[in-house]
């Protein structure tokens, strides 16, 4: 019994020793392979070879999930191929094994700034910093980030504060460069770059610093100033691609230089390269879209661009109506793009619907009408939508469509009988201001309401992803301000056509300018009143719009406002709560269209917010004529009894303006 056990110990040391063998076998080889694939990435790094870079460290960290080396490499490499998330978790990794890592540290902060991530970047940098304010390693991270974040004085400040503490190498002499220009100090900052470049001239990323030094500077300048200035830029970033041909933000930057001077196919070609290796980056897909465009409206190449952009982020706004306008002018109703677009603006209908969102809802149904506007579910919600807001032209023309379109179905008919026979007791029609002709409702109520002007905002985000926002985000208020009949929209987009007016370079917007205001009249050939004007910026999925109603007849500021919108909806959600705004502040105006013996006929209604007993002045040019009350009104004409009746029934023409104040919000479109 006793030999039997010692036997058996005996296998089992003898099995332990074998495994132990192989293990110490196994680690070297293991070790071995894992240092071969850091040195192949480290290689590829050095080479600019980013998806062999990733790659190689990929197979490293599997070999060896704990190597430090390992996980650096592959967060380099795979921030440089748009993997921020994969880069962030190895990073994670890596301070989790050293917490102390102070490349690691330094890597996640700028990974986390370009995300648009600054707090968590400021918190990360911040424990080290409290150690030594002035750590050679991540102080300059720390101005950058500050930079980045939009803080340029207390940058600056704190740079300044701590220049004399810091070593003057490269990096702190680039950021010297950085803070000037920031400061304004564009002297001192090229003087900077210049040395920088006379010492590395064989450094891509030199150049690539020193163009975007010279569009700090171009924005900052206007005019001649500014185009010599992304002409120098566009220089140095020529002079980086050509020390490495895939500098990616040299390309994307001098893609950018070249829309800016209407070069499409040379910005294409850029794009082009770049999406060779980025094929999913909705950043130059939206820039390729636009140069294609720019080049050709009608472009198919351009289409294929757009209909990938929404299948990859169907949540840009700005992308989205990019699309939907192309489609609008450009497809017919069948075609695919155009279908999915319109389906979608069902759904999104839908949704809004369901959370007493109406407003938002109509939005979406007027797009879906305008993409797909012979499909019948899509009519009947229309019509309902108009009976619901208590458009009464519109529902009475859209059903008598209806009733033509689908004859079996009886209820048409005999809503369109029900409502004609009360139609023809509303003031409009009892005054002969509409009639019932082959096509409907035929409207003579010879409305004037207030003209408005919209130009296009101005971008504060230079040279930015989304090219055209500002044009984009002008046409879209001015083309819901023209459906809406309590104003009369100015087509500045049919204007530019063909007119000589001044467009921004890069995004071909219409801003205000002397020049713009002065070139645009009226049918009567007079300057408009009633000018919007503003500011527009999309920055992390944040959409923020400034906006400016001047009266230029009185040459005062009728109002100032900002909206911020951010999803799926931002740009609906922005384009209505402005529309809101601009009514509200725009003063209500009509004109006396009859004087009968006891009473006048104003061509205006309930729509632009007369109802029964609002009191409303007339005036022949500055000069009051007297006032009265409405006793009976219908969407678009009401009847006013003056109230010094004879006095002002002798005086009073037809032509003669009409105010009235407004108490509350007018009945939304």
């Amino acid at each position: 019994m006793k030999n039997d056990l010692k036997v058996s110990r005996l296998k089992i040391v003898l099995r332990n020793i074998s495994i132990l063998s192989l293990l110490f076998c196994f680690f070297p080889l293991s070790s071995k392979q894992t240092i071969d694939w850091i040195k192949e990435g480290e290689s590829a790094l050095a080479s600019r070879n980013y998806p062999a870079a990733y790659d190689s460290f990929r197979e490293a960290v599997n070999l060896n999930p704990l190597s430090v080396r390992s996980r650096l490499g592959l967060a380099e490499s795979a921030l440089k191929l748009h993997k921020e998330k994969e880069a962030l978790q190895s990073l994670d990794k890596v301070l989790e094994l050293e917490p102390k890592n102070k490349k690691a540290v330094r890597e996640k902060a700028i990974t986390l700034a370009k995300l648009g991530r600054y707090e968590e970047a400021f918190q990360i940098l911040k424990p080290f910093l409290e150690e030594d304010k002035y750590d050679s390693d991540l102080f300059p991270i720390y101005i950058e980030v500050q930079l980045a974040s939009g803080k340029s004085q207390k940058a600056s400040f704190e740079f300044h504060s701590a220049y004399s503490r810091i070593p003057k190498n490269k990096e702190v002499r680039a950021l010297e460069a950085k803070v000037e220009a920031f400061d304004g100090n564009f002297t001192r900052a090229s003087t900077l770059r210049n040395q920088l470049e006379a010492e590395s001239s064989d450094d891509p990323g030199i150049f690539l610093d020193s163009g975007k030094f010279l569009l700090i500077w171009a924005e900052k300048s206007q005019g001649n100033k500014r185009d010599s200035k992304i002409a120098e830029a566009a220089e140095k970033f020529e002079r980086s691609v050509s020390l490495h041909p895939n500098e990616e933000e040299s390309l994307k930057l001098l893609a950018k230089t070249r829309i800016y001077f209407g070069r499409y196919q040379e910005a294409e070609e850029y794009l082009n390269r770049l999406l060779s290796l980025f094929p999913n980056s909705t950043e130059y897909l939206y820039l390729r879209s636009y140069a294609r465009l720019k080049k050709d409206p009608a472009s198919k190449d351009a289409r294929v661009d757009l209909e990938k952009l929404i299948s990859l982020d169907d949540l840009d706004p700005i992308a989205r109506n990019r699309a939907e306008l192309y489609s609008l002018e450009n497809l017919p109703e069948g075609n695919s793009l155009r279908r999915t677009l319109g389906e979608y603006r069902l759904q999104r209908f839908r949704a809004n619907k369901n959370s007493f969102l109406y407003d938002l809802a109509w939005y979406h149904l007027i797009r879906a009408k305008e993409l797909l506007p012979n499909r019948p579910e899509i009519l009947v919600l229309t019509l309902e939508e108009y009976k619901r807001r208590g458009l009464f032209p519109n529902y009475f023309n859209l059903l008598l469509l209806l009733r033509d379109k689908f004859p079996d179905n009886k209820k048409y008919g005999y809503s369109v009988e029900n409502n004609l026979e009360g139609f023809k007791t509303s003031l409009s029609y009892r005054e002969g201001l509409v009639k019932i002709g082959e096509f409907g409702i035929q409207e003579d109520y010879g409305r004037t309401p207030p003209e408005v002007l919209v130009f296009d905002p101005d971008g504060e985000d230079f040279l930015a992803k989304h090219t055209d926002l500002p044009a984009l985000a002008g046409k879209i208020l001015r083309h819901f301000l023209a459906t809406d009949p309590r104003i009369r929209n100015i087509d500045l987009d049919n204007i530019r056509k063909s007119e000589s007016l001044e467009a921004e370079p890069y995004s071909g917007a219409i801003h205000k300018s002397e020049k713009n205001y002065s070139s645009i009249k009226n049918s009567k050939g007079e300057n408009i009143r009633f000018v919007v004007s503003g500011k527009v910026s999309f920055q992390d999925g944040n959409l923020r719009l400034e906006w400016s109603v001047r009266d230029h007849k009185e040459e005062k500021i009728l109002g100032k406002f900002r909206i911020y919108a951010k999803g799926r909806d931002a740009l609906a959600e922005a384009t209505l709560r402005a529309r809101d705004k601009i009514l509200s502040l725009i003063p209500s105006s009509g004109k006396v269209h009859r004087v009968k013996e006891d009473s006048l006929i104003v061509n205006a209604g309930t729509i632009d917010g007369l109802k029964k007993g609002t009191t409303v002045y007339f005036f022949n040019s500055a000069t009051l004529l007297g006032e009265g009350d409405v006793v009976e009104a219908d969407l678009y004409t009401a009847r006013i009894v003056p109230k010094n009746q004879d006095a002002v029934l002798r005086n009073i023409a037809v032509g003669n303006k009409a105010y009235w104040k407004k108490t509350e919000e007018p009945p939304k479109n």
